[in-house]
């Protein structure tokens, strides 16, 4: 929705940088207690109401929202708050009525830069599933915020100061777990937390939420998924829903027409069925390497999810569209066991394992972590959930998809994709609404299937729905890559990354690598040349 800049010197008269891609309707700059703000606003809801600075009516709070709050409305009736069109308003309107205790019943996803206007302190809030993105750095006696690591790093100048530990994490995961980064002055704002800025720290004030009983967790299955995809969905503006022609995606035609569609072979024909515009993406060939640079130029860290280009070109087609929200039904998966590669891997562990459960997964790639022998890691999740230490193994492995696939290669993803095109990237299914439900309601070997979220939903919008498989990124990425003109352009590629020596070790027989494992090389080596590496 917004990117948010922030700098506590105020004797540094260098510009602060903004990122009109993030919220191209409006940029605002101004001091706010100790800090110097830069504001970039995509209007979605609330229009002028929710223009920047948003105070509270008392004058105390003042805030800076990237992202959502879907409840909003219902905030609003519940505690008698401003009925304000926007949710930035509402927001500070909650902070004046409850203070901090507001976090406690906001569902959305969020990263929000708050000033204690009377108390003249600076706090920072980020939703416990951390699609938006929220990093710091202690530089210079001053702490630099923004919204994006990209930026943040080209304003510290310099060299990339690379952190090891991340690198293994790319080599294990195709992506960098928070809150460090590949840069180690750069560090990502903890998901689900709320934080004070300080001089030369961030303390914690406290989780988000605070508590986790909720009066909806004894719905049933298709009525808290109604109820959370009528709110994700609702939106002053047009969108567009990404359709992979799976149950997922098909789903949200019906939300979107309130019509009953199948989950048919091509999304055309669940387009049509529901009367919409359909628009069809291709991806050629020759197209394919530039395709890989622009996703490289467009994530804000080193990241190789082969679905990445598919997104990349969808998002830049619905710009050309004018299009301001998409919708995707990624999230079932993660929530509801979709994925059998972690299923089997869950399943053969003994209930007594005590490890991380997602750190073995069969998705990582042993050729390249041997690359990184002898190099420092960690197995920490950037989340405070107690579900990630809960005695069922069911639990703590929806806990760890959770936080340590879906918020970063899922969500973050579509998140840096979607706002390179000042697009934003909604997930009714993403919901940590829907999380705590599934973890309270769905938790033995009995419900170690996804077939028992379609049992569920049977009653609901989208009982005709057909459960049928489909192809995925990965074949067609991988049958792409391995094409004669294209391996040999990655090839060259990746003799680029080992001769200018930015790892701290040697890339030796890259021919003998899987497809898999060079595209992760690949992939970096394109995003190390946004920095002139």
């Amino acid at each position: 929705m917004c990117g948010i800049v922030a700098r506590s010197s105020r004797t540094d008269s260098t510009p602060l940088f903004s990122l009109p891609h993030r919220g191209p309707d409006q940029e605002y700059r101004g001091g706010h207690g100790n800090l110097q703000v830069v504001f970039n606003r995509l209007t979605i809801t609330g229009g002028d109401f929710g223009s920047a600075p948003v105070t509270s009516s008392d004058g105390r709070w003042t805030v800076f929202l990237n992202g959502e709050i879907y409840n909003f409305k219902e905030l609003v009736t519940i505690f008698f708050l401003d009925p304000s069109p926007s949710d930035t308003v509402v927001l500070a309107s909650g902070l004046q009525k409850l203070g901090f205790k507001i976090f406690d019943y906001i569902a959305g996803m969020f990263s929000v830069l708050i000033i204690d206007n009377l108390e003249k302190k600076e706090f920072v809030a980020r939703d416990p599933l951390g699609e938006k993105p929220f990093f710091y750095s202690f530089h210079r006696d001053e702490i630099l915020i923004s919204s994006e690591f990209r930026s943040l790093k080209r304003y510290l100048g310099g060299e990339l100061n690379l952190n090891p530990v991340s690198i293994s994490d790319y080599f294990r995961f195709g992506y960098i777990e928070g809150p460090k980064t590949i840069d180690e002055r750069i560090s990502e704002f903890p998901r689900g937390t709320l934080v004070q800025i300080q001089k030369d720290q961030i303390s914690k004030v406290k989780s988000i939420p605070e508590s986790r009983d909720f009066d909806y967790l004894h719905l049933d299955l298709h009525e808290i998924i109604s109820h959370v995809r009528s709110e994700v969905m609702s939106t002053e503006v047009e969108y567009a829903v990404m359709l992979s022609g799976g149950f997922d995606s098909s789903s949200l035609i019906g939300q979107a027409k309130k019509v009953n569609i199948s989950e048919v072979k091509r999304a055309s024909r669940a387009a049509r069925a529901a009367k919409l515009e359909h628009l069809l993406v291709s991806l050629k060939e020759r197209d394919l390497i530039e395709g890989l640079k622009g996703v490289a130029e467009s994530i804000d860290q080193p990241h190789s999810d082969m679905a990445s280009l598919g997104y990349y070109r969808l998002f830049q087609a619905m710009q050309e569209f004018g299009i301001k929200v998409a919708v995707s039904g990624i999230g079932f998966d993660e929530l509801f066991w979709g994925y059998k590669w972690f299923n089997s891997h869950l399943i053969s562990i003994n209930d007594n394992f005590e490890g991380r459960i997602f750190w073995d997964t069969p998705q990582k790639l042993p050729k390249l972590l041997d690359l990184c022998a002898g190099q420092r890691t960690i197995q920490e999740s950037n989340s405070n959930d107690p579900y990630l230490s809960a005695q069922s193994k069911y639990q703590r492995a929806r806990a760890e998809m959770v936080h340590s696939y879906l918020s970063v290669n899922g969500l973050g993803q579509l998140d840096r994709l979607s706002m390179r095109f000042s697009i934003e990237a909604r997930s009714p299914y993403s919901d940590f609404r829907l999380y705590l439900w599934a973890q309270s309601n769905s938790n033995t070997r009995r419900d170690f299937e996804k077939k028992t979220l379609k049992k569920a939903l049977s009653p609901s919008l989208f009982s005709i729905a057909r459960w049928r498989k489909k192809r995925g990124f990965d074949l067609g990425m991988m049958e792409f890559l391995n094409l004669p003109l294209i391996n040999n352009s990655v090839m060259k590629d990746l003799n680029c990354l080992d001769e200018r020596k930015v790892l701290p070790f040697n890339i030796t027989s890259i021919g003998r690598l899987s497809t898999r494992e060079r595209y992760r090389l690949l992939m970096l080596e394109y995003w190390l040349r946004g920095f002139n590496y």
